[in-house]
Formats: C-alpha cells, structure tokens, sequence
C-alpha cells in the first residue's frame, strides 16, 4: 500500500505524519465537454438531481453544492442528455472538479 507523507507546522513546529493510500484522494483532470457541468465553488454535493440519460434543458439545476453553510444551485449552461454522474451526495468537490457529462 502506497504511503503519502505529508507536513505540517501547527505553532512553529514541524511534523511529519503518513496518509495511508485509501485516504488520499487523487484528482485527475478530465477533458470536458462544452455541455458539461464542473463545481464552479468548492464545496460538498448536497444533492443529485439528475439521472444517467435524462434530457436537460438550459438552466435546469443539475447539482447542489452546499459551501460556508449555503446551498448553491449548479445549472447546466446548454441543452443536453446526461451521459455520466462523477459525483454522489457527501462528496467534496473542488473548483472546476467535473461533476456530469454531457451530450
């Protein structure tokens, strides 16, 4: 299993701590699509509000992103079918992460 050190400092002083491999998470930048919908603000998916091969129209809200204790509406900025759902309620997501394909 794959170790990641990683440092800290917490009142000047230095600290060195391992995260096991299953508590790393790994970002990996996707190509999207122009008709797919990425986090526009860091935050947690409070809802889902989509399936795999629904229709959406232009303004439909597709996700919502709860940050500093608001919720937030993420819309879909073009008409298009939902091809693949990246994300499930509880994730956290970081700007521009891709949350839903498009076609």
């Amino acid at each position: 299993m794959e170790k990641k050190i990683q440092h800290l400092i917490i009142d000047d002083t230095k600290y060195e701590t391992e995260i096991p491999e299953g508590y790393i998470r790994k970002v990996v930048q996707q190509p999207a699509g122009k008709k797919d919908i990425r986090a526009v603000i860091p935050g947690k998916v409070s809802e889902v509000r989509v399936r795999k091969g629904q229709m959406m129209a232009k303004g439909d809200v597709a996700v919502i992103l709860e940050a500093m204790k608001m919720l937030n509406a993420i819309e879909a900025e073009a008409d298009g079918r939902v091809t693949e759902i990246l994300v499930s309620a509880g994730d956290r997501v970081a700007k521009g992460h891709l949350m839903i394909r498009m076609e």
